[in-house]
């Protein structure tokens, strides 16, 4: 009879354990559509942000893309009217003008410039070699004005007048 009672009240145990685990999976269930609902909000936002940011991606490449298309047109555009950029080393940018001379529209116009740790244009040399006054002139005044096309523009000009 004790061993009965004790097996009953083991069992009793057992239903009460499954009882209580099964209370805890209906409480579990009960929340899962709140957290469905949850999800589907977050998987939205998610997706609308994707959308987003793909759609800025696109803009942005379709302007690199225009950006591009300018680019190329503006150094073709140069290179057939004679002038182009090279970098000659990490701090010095080489600018080669040809169409100047009349006599021989392939001869070279050069000259390297470089911007200090001062923030200001340096000329390390040109060929041919312009009058030591007017170049130094040319350096203060893009030095004072900031104005780099009209540098090159002043330097094209004192190069014509050589040739």
């Amino acid at each position: 009879a004790n061993a009965f009672r004790v097996s009953q009240e083991e069992h009793v145990d057992e239903v009460m354990k499954e009882k209580s685990g099964i209370s805890s999976l209906e409480g579990q269930l009960d929340g899962l559509p709140a957290k469905v609902d949850s999800l589907r909000l977050e998987k939205a936002t998610t997706a609308s942000r994707i959308a987003a940011v793909e759609a800025e991606r696109a803009r942005v490449d379709a302007e690199a893309g225009r950006k591009m298309k300018e680019l190329t047109r503006g150094v073709l555009m140069y290179k057939c009217l004679g002038l182009e950029f090279e970098r000659a080393n990490e701090d010095w940018l080489c600018v080669r003008f040809t169409q100047i001379d009349p006599a021989d529209h392939n001869r070279e116009f050069i000259f390297w410039i470089s911007v200090g740790s001062d923030d200001s244009y340096q000329v390390q040399g040109c060929t041919p070699e312009i009058n030591a006054g007017r170049l130094g002139g040319l350096v203060a005044e893009v030095n004072q004005t900031n104005d780099f096309g009209r540098f090159v523009r002043q330097m094209r000009k004192a190069f014509k007048e050589l040739a």
